[in-house]
């Protein structure tokens, strides 16, 4: 819900938001992908941080305090997933949660 939720606040009016599931090598993928202003480069090894915030002037936007994905990749952690995120700037943003398949 944290990713969704995000990429309902960055995505623009026209803009596109995707999730999928699948199954792929004995592991589960949850991709939330969105399409807006992306995340710099140097800004990707910080995101998960708690109240980290790659724009500054988002805040107002959003009310956001810089927590979500801090709180996602816990989350991840506790229940032996992994979370990635794949930015181009100006393009998209990709949100990737990969778990160990049950099967």
């Amino acid at each position: 819900m944290i990713l969704l939720d995000n990429a309902i606040k960055y995505t623009p009016k026209k803009g596109r938001i995707d999730l999928n599931v699948y199954e792929k090598n004995k592991y589960i993928y949850v991709t939330v992908k969105n399409t807006g202003m992306g995340i710099k480069p140097e800004d990707l090894d910080k995101i998960f941080d708690r109240f980290y915030k790659t724009d500054k002037s988002r805040v107002y936007k959003s009310n956001s305090f810089g927590l979500g994905l801090s709180i996602a990749q816990s989350i991840c952690e506790h229940n032996d997933a992994k979370i990635s995120c794949f930015s181009e700037v100006d393009q998209y943003t990709i949100f990737e949660i990969k778990l160990k398949s049950v099967s």
